[in-house]
């Protein structure tokens, strides 16, 4: 809800970061195998979202001086590839059917239904509910807005450019390696 409340983006993920590690621990005291599973799973999907997120709001301070959620609706759509990238890993974070995060929020949220943990589970469906509603409004910003010509594009270094797109194709790509990552983590 705090990720919510703040423009600054960099807070938005941080605030969304405690509320993952919150359900992560939740997973782990339930204490099964699944929710264990289900926990060290989203350690790994949510490191790689939230790391494309991390880079990309780097990239809007570094070259545009700014972590402000209005300004960066105003830049986001001469920047569609990232905005691409924010409406991925945002959406993976969220839990997201056949994104990264999906995988182990269902693991997580089955459990927590099955083991009568009514409570977590409430928690962790609205949370991938406000984690929709952060990122929502750049996303609509960058599809829907309008392009100021005024705005000077600043190309993304080469290095960010493969960090970011590693991470999103690992998020993306993930529904094809999932199973013998599950089965690895028996």
């Amino acid at each position: 809800y705090k990720a919510y409340q703040t423009d600054d983006i960099k807070k938005r993920f941080s605030y969304s970061t405690v509320g993952q590690l919150s359900y992560i621990i939740t997973a782990i005291l339930i204490g099964t195998k699944t929710s264990i599973m289900g926990a060290m799973l989203h350690i790994l999907t949510h490191s790689f979202a939230k790391m494309s997120l991390f880079y990309v709001a780097g990239y809007y301070n570094s070259f545009y001086g700014t972590v402000k959620t209005y300004r960066i609706a105003k830049i986001a759509p001469r920047t569609r590839w990232l905005v691409f990238t924010i409406g991925i890993s945002g959406l993976s974070i969220a839990g997201f059917p056949f994104m990264a995060g999906y995988y182990s929020k269902d693991y997580m949220l089955l459990e927590e239904i099955h083991t009568k943990h009514y409570a977590a589970a409430i928690f962790l469906l609205l949370g991938s509910v406000i984690n929709i509603l952060y990122i929502l409004p750049i996303i609509k910003a960058g599809i829907f807005g309008k392009i100021d010509e005024d705005i000077k594009i600043h190309p993304i270094p080469p290095g960010m450019k493969l960090a970011i797109f590693l991470c999103v194709a690992i998020v993306i790509s993930f529904s094809f390696y999932t199973y013998y990552l599950i089965r690895f983590l028996n």
